[in-house]
């Protein structure tokens, strides 16, 4: 429990993280697809299903981000136990910053999830494509910098009105782990003022 409380601190840019010292959580079928390691993750999430998540985690924990420039020195990583925990620990963390307000972002893993990865259904209706460039807004998307090699998988929203100012982006960062797709990042782009 000690280790997975480290996880949660801000680690200064340059310095190495430690991995979770837990087993390795069941594998996805390593005949499975970078889109269905990412379908499954997003049922987690809409299942609101904390064990399912940790199950898809990678060992060293998974990176939320809620815009689209990473913040690796800030950002929240939880390891795949607290990740279990996510609907039901009633903790609140500073997960970053509102990118439209600046202010933190003071939530429970709960209201975290309501409010940047439930934020719309991304399993129906949203535009799905792998390895997405540029951030779909004015903020940088620097996933291939964060996670090299990686794959990732946007679920987009255009948004409900003719103005498409209320659009939003889930991207699930997996890595390929010996042919078993693991989530390592969560980030969360939309249309800011």
């Amino acid at each position: 429990m000690v280790l997975a409380a480290l996880l949660l601190v801000p680690r200064p840019a340059g310095r190495p993280e430690p991995l979770a010292a837990t087993a390795a959580a069941p594998a996805i079928s390593p005949a499975a697809s970078p889109r269905a390691a990412a379908d499954a993750v997003l049922a987690a999430i809409t299942a609101q299903d904390g064990a399912a998540l940790a199950a898809l985690a990678d060992m060293g924990g998974v990176r939320f981000s809620p815009a689209a420039t990473v913040d690796p020195g800030h950002d929240v990583r939880l390891a795949p136990a607290a990740l279990a925990a996510l609907w039901r620990d009633p903790a609140r963390r500073d997960w970053g910053r509102d990118e439209a307000s600046g202010e933190p972002i003071l939530l429970t893993g709960a209201d975290y999830a309501a409010r940047y990865l439930a934020d719309r259904d991304y399993a129906a209706g949203a535009e799905v494509s792998l390895d997405p460039g540029a951030a779909r807004g004015t903020s940088v998307n620097n996933i291939a910098a964060v996670w090299p090699g990686a794959t990732t998988v946007e679920y987009f929203h255009p948004g409900s009105d003719a103005s498409g100012m209320d659009w939003t982006a889930l991207r699930l960062v997996l890595v390929d782990r010996g042919g078993n797709w693991r989530l390592a990042g969560i980030v969360h782009e939309r249309w800011t003022p």
